[in-house]
C-alpha cells in the first residue's frame, strides 16, 4: 500500500436489522502499517434502507438483481451440503476464486490459500456473504464483505466458520472469495 491517508468505510450488522455505517479517516506509513485511525462520521440505518441512504449505501454495492428477488434464501447462516460442491467450478464467482480455493485433495489447505470443504455449496456462500454479511467495509474500489457460518467450510487442515468476499470494482478479475483464517 502507499503512503498516505484514506477514506475507508466499515459497517456492522446488528440482529435487529440495524447496520451501523461508519467512515473512517486512515494513515498509512511507509512501512504499510496503520499509525493513525479517525472516525469522520457515523450512522445508524435500517437494513431495508440501505442502499436508499447516500451515507450508508458508501459501504455497500447494489444488490444483485438475484439477491433483490431471492434474499431470503441468504438469511439462514449454516452451510448448505452439496455433492463436490467445493470443486465445481461453476459455482464460484470466477476462475481467480475457482483457481485459488477449489477443493484439492492433491495440495493441502493453509491459512494464506484455504481450500472450500469437499462437498460445501460454495455458490450459496459467496451469495449470502454478498447479500447478508455481517460486515463490510470499503477502501477505494474494493468491497470487502464478511459472514460466519454456523459450522466448518473448509477442510480439515484449516478449520473455519468464516467467510470473505471481495469484489474489485476496477478489475472484477481480482475479486475472490474464500474460507478466511486468521494466522
Amino acid at each position: 500500500m502507499d503512503q498516505g491517508y484514506r477514506t475507508i468505510y466499515h459497517s456492522n450488522r446488528f440482529k435487529d436489522d440495524t447496520i451501523k455505517v461508519i467512515e473512517l479517516e486512515i494513515y498509512i506509513d511507509s512501512n504499510g502499517k496503520i499509525t493513525e485511525l479517525n472516525e469522520i462520521k457515523s450512522k445508524m440505518v435500517l437494513e431495508k434502507d440501505l442502499h436508499s441512504d447516500q451515507f450508508a449505501s458508501q459501504a455497500f454495492l447494489e444488490p444483485l438483481e438475484e439477491e433483490v428477488s431471492n434474499s431470503s434464501i441468504y438469511d439462514s447462516n449454516v452451510p448448505r451440503y452439496k455433492l463436490n460442491g467445493g470443486s465445481n467450478s461453476n459455482d464460484f464467482y470466477n476462475f481467480h476464486a475457482y483457481k485459488r480455493h477449489h477443493y484439492n485433495p492433491e495440495r493441502k489447505s493453509t491459512a494464506s490459500r484455504t481450500q472450500y470443504a469437499k462437498n460445501t455449496d460454495v455458490y450459496f456462500l459467496w451469495r449470502g456473504t454478498r447479500a447478508q454479511p455481517d460486515s463490510t467495509y470499503r477502501e477505494g474500489d474494493r468491497y470487502f464483505y464478511r459472514r460466519a457460518y454456523t459450522s466448518n467450510i473448509s477442510t480439515s487442515d484449516t478449520p473455519t466458520r468464516q467467510h470473505r468476499f471481495i469484489y474489485n470494482r476496477s478489475d472484477n478479475l481480482k475479486s475472490t472469495h474464500f474460507p478466511y483464517v486468521s494466522n
